[in-house]
């Protein structure tokens, strides 16, 4: 185990330096607990807690709420790289890859001298850029497939390689539901 018993940590900081190791050592529930822990003894360190669960919550498959503990850390701190570098990658993973460039470029913008930002940005430029290709020649073998070939059941085989890049394409879901 890589700390000491529950009780025997006391403050914010300790706790939330705790729940960082429990995330390293991959035992996410007892991190999460460490991290609102910190969060209620904390509130000067609250939006290093938002950005662990959220990272947290990505990892462990919670997409809305990773999100949500994102954007609290944006809100908590508008004008610190760090919350919106999170968010970026958290957008990512949930398929928001516009906002997520958005994330990225404002990151970029307070913190200008970051090499490693520019290059997660250059990253997800180029693969939006080839999903992006990949959706539309997806979406357009689908559309082939209905309308001009009569034939759903290809069509919809299509839309689901979209939704499959994307699925917050609202067009291929109303597609699909036709």
């Amino acid at each position: 185990r890589p700390i000491a018993a529950p009780a025997m940590v006391r403050s914010a900081a300790a706790h939330a330096n705790a729940g960082a190791r429990w995330m390293a050592h991959g035992d996410l529930a007892t991190a999460r607990q460490y991290f609102l822990r910190a969060a209620e003894l904390g509130p000067d360190i609250q939006s290093g807690v938002a950005m662990n669960l959220a990272l947290l919550e990505a990892r462990d498959g919670h997409p809305d709420v990773a999100l949500r503990a994102a954007m609290y850390a944006v809100h908590l701190e508008p004008r610190n790289f760090r919350p919106y570098t999170i968010l970026a990658l958290v957008l990512e993973r949930t398929g928001h890859l516009a906002a997520a460039e958005a994330a990225f470029r404002r990151a970029i913008d307070l913190n200008p001298s970051d090499t490693s930002l520019r290059a997660e940005l250059a990253r997800l430029v180029t693969s939006r850029t080839a999903i992006d290709q990949a959706q539309a020649q997806a979406m357009s073998a689908g559309l082939e497939a209905l309308y001009q070939r009569n034939d759903p059941n290809a069509a919809v085989a299509e839309f689901l390689k979209v939704l499959e890049l994307n699925p917050n394409y609202t067009e291929v879901k109303l597609q699909i539901a036709r």
